[in-house]
């Protein structure tokens, strides 16, 4: 049995359930967290992430849990954490002097991936395809009823035909001059021929299958049937699967280790049990948190903390830890801005406050710099310390399914209607999802007013919004994103973003962005988090000091775009996603947005250029 390595950071934001891996004997997909991730054994509890609740409120009361290592896994008696499955089970052998000069394409009834059945070759590779709909169905390609048009193999197996071929539906020739438009798949009984190219490009009827629903080894898939069309596709598209993330930034006042570990489920149970008062002095709480400790529900580092705390800051910890925030995804985000202003005109934690642990939200007062762009005053302030929790709550297949299955084309149909696929689960009562928490540095960038101005291009911003949007291309259902306000702050995140990199030798995915609108305020944070990233170590805010010079290299680069005069004159309108913006001058790393590339304008940043 091989194994895998990845990171618990790659797990959230890049695989997950549903995911392809490619494995040293072929591709394997993850299956759900129920079927093969956290088996019965493991108790999500036991590596719950406590936010401070803001992220759990956003969540509708969902809990987050760690994705726990290998190490952490043996303490729990698991040798192997994690299970996968062999798709698409789909191979090819390319020994071609076996098969009448031709590849060969056949189902591999092995898990462990065998032997060619017409040549003996040992373990060929696995094709490239599948096919998936916009529902998250994923299935292989049904290279039968391709090759045969959807009608039965009506021939008889030719004179010295191996009998490996003779009498098995699930072989195929795959002749091919390189690309894809000149692939001839042929059935070897039958001579029944289809060209992939042709396929390729063609609806296909959606069999239903969630291949990561599967419990590993069980070998019975399910196919109930969906009423969208699926389309060929390559495994390793980036579109295949888009995973669904949330981030929250821990911020406030005083946040530190003591205030978050209040927070978790065990200690708060513990703290506020039905028929007990909570401590009322400092000794009567070290006595619960030294028993929560042996209890293995606090770690040594969080009792570190709780040791050296004062009782004024342990008793607004555990009071902090009675509030149970209420509200959407939309109060989360004001949260947070509202936090990062504060801290940014008051610093954080405040002064005098060195009894209080770790800080894992840290600004220093008196650091925002102001500077001048395009007229407008800005402010930018250094974030020392963040604390990001993420949480990966579902995926999307970004595919076009064409015409619906028995019905025609509907007016919208596209991959930006593709369905999220929930890969929470359920246990004890309450909802789970795998999560991951860093610790990092952003900068802060805000004004003190409106920064929109009246331009052509923000009107027809503004009067989209008033008059309806499509919901299925706004996040969170929310249409914050139809407002200027957020297209001109989001454009700006991009361009710095660039100017960054440019500028300080970034690469694209090390930074990534946050975008707050509140009524006519708004501003940005980028922030660089996860561990290896480049920026994590001060080299972020110490670009903090030189933004009158990164700015005007940023609005540059938005003035003059390679794809000009094509870009400039794209405008936007009902119905689109953008408008003037390409990869050559706004669009970045689709791990640094978080709004997948859209909602973005240089007309309404540069006020209408010419």
């Amino acid at each position: 049995m091989t194994r895998q390595m990845i990171r618990p950071s790659q797990f959230i934001l890049v695989y997950g359930p549903g995911a392809i891996l490619e494995g040293r004997r072929g591709p394997r997909i993850i299956p759900g967290l129920r079927e093969g991730l956290l088996r019965g054994d493991v108790n999500p509890e036991d590596f719950e992430i406590s936010d401070g609740g803001m992220l759990k409120a956003a969540l509708d009361g969902k809990r987050i849990f760690k994705m726990p290592s290998k190490e952490m896994m043996k303490t729990e008696g698991v040798e192997r954490p994690y299970r996968t499955a062999p798709f698409p089970r789909w191979r090819m052998c390319v020994n071609t002097s076996g098969h009448e000069g031709a590849y060969l394409l056949y189902y591999d009834r092995n898990p462990q991936g065998g032997p060619c059945p017409a040549c003996g070759v040992g373990n060929p590779g696995a094709t490239r395809f599948v096919r998936a709909c916009p529902d998250g169905h994923m299935d292989e390609v049904d290279w039968y009823r391709l090759v045969h048009r959807g009608d039965e193999c009506g021939g008889t197996a030719r004179s010295g035909l191996p009998r490996a071929l003779s009498g098995n539906d699930d072989t195929f020739y795959y002749r091919s001059g390189g690309p894809i438009s000149s692939v001839v798949l042929e059935c070897p009984r039958c001579g029944a021929k289809e060209g992939l190219g042709t396929a390729y490009g063609r609806p296909w009827p959606c069999s239903g299958r969630n291949p990561e629903s599967e419990p590993p080894g069980s070998g019975k898939a399910r196919r109930p049937g969906c009423s969208k069309n699926s389309r060929i596709i390559h495994r390793q598209a980036s579109n295949l699967r888009m995973p669904v993330v949330e981030t929250h930034f821990t911020t406030g006042p005083h946040v530190t280790g003591v205030h978050v570990c209040m927070k978790g489920g065990a200690v708060r149970a513990a703290l506020f049990a039905p028929g007990r008062d909570p401590p009322g002095t400092r000794e009567d709480a070290l006595k619960t948190f030294e028993w929560l400790h042996e209890q293995g529900q606090l770690s040594a580092d969080q009792m570190y903390d709780i040791r050296r705390s004062s009782w004024e800051v342990l008793k607004d910890a555990i009071d902090g830890a009675r509030k149970k925030p209420e509200g959407g995804f939309g109060d989360m985000i004001s949260g947070e801005f509202r936090g990062l202003l504060d801290a940014a005109e008051n610093g954080a934690p405040p002064e005098g406050r060195s009894d209080s642990g770790q800080a894992l939200f840290e600004v220093e007062r008196n650091s925002t710099r102001g500077t001048i762009l395009l007229g407008r005053e800005l402010r930018v302030t250094p974030v020392r310390r963040l604390r990001t929790i993420t949480a990966q709550t579902g995926f999307r297949r970004m595919i076009a399914s064409g015409e619906a299955a028995g019905g025609p084309r509907s007016d919208g149909d596209g991959p930006e209607e593709a369905e999220e696929v929930d890969i929470g689960f359920d246990r004890n009562g309450h909802r789970w999802y795998p999560g991951v928490e860093f610790l990092g540095e952003g900068l802060f960038i805000t004004a003190g007013n409106d920064v929109v101005r009246d331009s052509k291009a923000a009107r027809e911003w503004r009067r989209t919004a008033k008059d309806g949007y499509s919901p299925h291309v706004s996040q969170h259902g929310l249409f914050r994103e139809l407002d200027p306000a957020f297209v001109w702050w989001h454009t700006l995140a991009h361009a710095l973003t660039r100017a960054v990199g440019e500028h300080a030798g970034y690469s694209s995915t090390s930074i990534r962005e946050r975008v707050y609108v509140e009524g006519r305020r708004g501003g940005i944070l980028l922030y660089a988090t996860q561990p290896g990233n480049d920026g994590t170590l001060g080299g972020l805010i110490s670009l903090a000091p030189h933004m009158d010079r990164i700015l005007p290299a940023a609005m540059e680069e938005v003035l003059v775009c390679s794809g000009d005069p094509l870009c400039r004159r794209q405008e936007f309108k009902p119905g689109d996603l953008n408008g003037a913006a390409c990869y050559g001058c706004l669009m970045n790393s689709e791990t640094s947005c978080e709004h997948r590339n859209m909602w973005l304008d240089r007309h309404v940043l540069l006020d209408d250029p010419q």
